[in-house]
Formats: C-alpha cells, structure tokens, sequence
C-alpha cells in the first residue's frame, strides 16, 4: 500500500558522498521518512 513519494536529488549524494535526511512524504499528510544513503567507488 503506497504511502506517498519522496524526490532525492542523487547528485547531492554523489558529491557529498552520503546522505542523511528527513523527508516529508508527498501525497500525505503527516508521513516522514528517515533516508541514510552513501556511496562509495572502490
């Protein structure tokens, strides 16, 4: 059951190497999610 949609700008994940963030969901009314992303080359 989809509870609403968030837009990551990946660019900012790539150039800062990770990400750490609160997002509030679109197309809801109170959902918020949590996002740790990072990314590596190796």
């Amino acid at each position: 059951e989809p509870l609403g949609h968030v837009d990551i700008n990946l660019v900012n994940v790539i150039n800062n190497g990770r990400i750490n963030e609160k997002y509030h969901l679109a197309n809801s009314k109170n959902g918020v999610i949590h996002i740790e992303m990072r990314w590596n080359l190796e």
